[in-house]
């Protein structure tokens, strides 16, 4: 068994000194863009949940308001409901 000389081990620490000095700025690179990005999708995720939730809101109130109307005017929401069926019977039929 041939045993490393003391040149041998010196070279040996010497690179991996070297290699630990060059993953440093390739780690803090690789943590500065994960944080950066884990940053945007919490950005982009508070977005994505207000927009969802004035999408809900402006859904409710446009049932309130078209229940409000039927219930003011049930003859003309009638006649507004024949009429769009019957636009959408045609529509259909052409197909």
């Amino acid at each position: 068994m041939k045993t490393s000389s003391p040149e041998q081990n010196n070279a040996f620490d010497e690179i991996g000194t070297a290699a630990r000095a060059a993953r440093n700025p390739v780690q803090d690179a690789v943590d500065s863009a994960r944080t950066d990005i884990l940053g945007r999708i919490d950005s982009l995720t508070s977005t994505v949940m207000e927009a969802g939730k004035n999408a809900k809101d402006a859904g409710v109130r446009g049932v309130d308001a078209t229940h409000r109307y039927v219930q003011s005017s049930p003859w003309q929401a009638l006649g507004i409901a024949a009429v769009l069926g019957f636009l959408a019977g045609a529509v259909v039929r052409r197909r």
